[in-house]
């Protein structure tokens, strides 16, 4: 049998493997920035990884439940639940215990932050100013806004060597909002036995040929 043969069918087979444990998000045009507008992540298993450009970008996640940790190299992150209720934010790192369910997370430039609307008046989520020249920030809402749902997003933003939101935001603890079989089964299966079906089939014609012009 040729050598390429099962080199082609241990290929086939990695890529299958490869597909099937696909942890990354990789932003779909651009991400809306509330859970109306949200990116919705599909995919299969585990969500590991996201990536897109920098802006604000909100994406529905799915938390396992338990131990949840999320990361970037700048910018801040926010976790919203799955009505939009503030529960932390202004973190480049999360790490905390939450349960499991479907929530939203953003990444931001480190320069803004949420706000809701309430009585005709938009209200900080966050009520102290977080960015690269505040000397703290809050990481939790206070109860005044906690009830409150993300509308929209305020503060200036100024690019600069700590302001912007980089990628990709890391993670742990959470998977796909929608889970799906990148490859199903049984056309795995199928593939499979196509391949070596067509490998058996190849080596009998290669004799037969040799047997024939000997």
């Amino acid at each position: 049998m040729n050598n390429k043969y099962p080199v082609l069918i241990l290929a086939l087979a990695s890529l299958l493997c490869s597909q099937a444990q696909a942890s990354i998000w990789t932003e779909i045009d651009d991400a809306g920035d509330t859970p109306y507008t949200a990116q919705v992540t599909t995919g299969s298993g585990e969500l590991n990884s996201i990536y897109g450009s920098s802006g604000v970008d909100m994406y529905k996640i799915k938390l396992n439940g338990g131990p949840f940790s999320a990361s970037v190299k700048n910018g801040s992150l926010f976790l919203f639940d799955s009505i939009g209720h503030a529960l932390i934010g202004h973190e480049n790192n999360i790490s905390a215990s939450f349960q499991s369910g479907y929530y939203f997370l953003a990444g931001v430039p480190i320069e803004l932050e949420p706000y809701g609307y309430s009585g005709g008046t938009f209200v900080a989520l966050f009520p102290m100013y977080c960015g690269s020249a505040s000397s703290g920030c809050n990481h939790y809402p206070l109860a005044g806004a906690a009830h409150l749902v993300i509308d929209s997003w305020g503060g200036t933003f100024t690019p600069s060597s700590n302001g912007g939101l980089s990628y990709p935001i890391q993670l742990s603890g959470a998977s796909f909002a929608v889970q799906t079989s990148i490859v199903p089964l049984p056309n795995a299966i199928w593939l499979f036995g196509t391949a070596f079906t067509a490998t058996g089939w190849i080596s009998r014609k290669r004799k037969s040929n040799v047997l024939m012009n000997g």
